[in-house]
């Protein structure tokens, strides 16, 4: 980003209005791909933004406040724009987009740093460990995983217990998400360590923290590292 930093940042976001307003057409199979890299390309080239400091840079007060303009203009082309699923942001590129870029811009420019948690916070503290310590696997499994619920979910309507007295569990997707997580944990446990390996740390099945002193760092632990040797 140190040639054209602006141009780069809203490079994926401004493809995205082209394709949306039909001012650019791709043919089907490769719109869609490029479709999906522009709708998040923007929240993915902001994070390089944030590791070099240009985000922090940016003015304090006025950067939240064009955040919320653009998370306002996502809703306002979603008004305009509902299908068949009514708000559904990830069937409407643009409103996705704008929604996702102006929400991680305000959470990366007003996110504190922390050691650790708030005393409130800290009942969550070995979640959010873990998911840090497994978001590739998470990342990679968790649709796989999603499609594979229906099926399941399908083969409990046989029982015949369930079919007439929990048919409303069976038709809810709380069933379904908390089906996927339960799957992720085993999915966690069988092939998570490849993190570690891939990490060069020492392999562990659970890495949530809890129970160790050591382990891999949380989000911004290298960085209050850096801020305290540069003081």
């Amino acid at each position: 980003m140190s040639g054209l930093p602006w141009v780069t940042l809203f490079s994926p976001l401004a493809l995205t209005v082209l394709l949306a307003t039909g001012t650019v057409g791709l043919p089907d199979p490769v719109a869609s791909v490029v479709d999906g890299f522009a709708t998040y390309g923007s929240c993915w080239v902001l994070g390089f933004a944030y590791q070099r400091g240009f985000l922090q840079a940016l003015p304090r007060v006025a950067t939240p406040l064009v955040a919320m303009l653009l998370m306002a203009a996502g809703f306002w082309w979603a008004a305009g724009h509902l299908g068949d699923t009514g708000w559904d942001l990830g069937a409407i590129p643009l409103a996705q987009a704008l929604w996702s870029f102006g929400f991680c811009v305000l959470l990366l420019r007003i996110s504190p740093s922390w050691s650790t948690l708030p005393r409130p916070l800290r009942i969550f503290d070995g979640t959010i460990t873990l998911i840090n310590n497994r978001a590739i696997t998470i990342y990679l499994w968790h649709i796989v995983l999603l499609i594979a619920t229906v099926p399941l979910i399908d083969q409990l309507w046989n029982i015949p217990f369930l079919e007439t007295s929990f048919s409303w569990l069976l038709k809810s997707e709380a069933l379904q998400f908390a089906a996927v997580w339960l799957m992720l944990g085993l999915v966690i446990l069988a092939v998570g360590w490849a993190e570690d390996v891939a990490a060069r740390r020492p392999p562990r099945l659970w890495p949530s923290g809890k129970g160790r002193s050591g382990g891999a760092p949380r989000p911004g632990d290298a960085r209050n590292a850096r801020e305290t040797s540069a003081g």
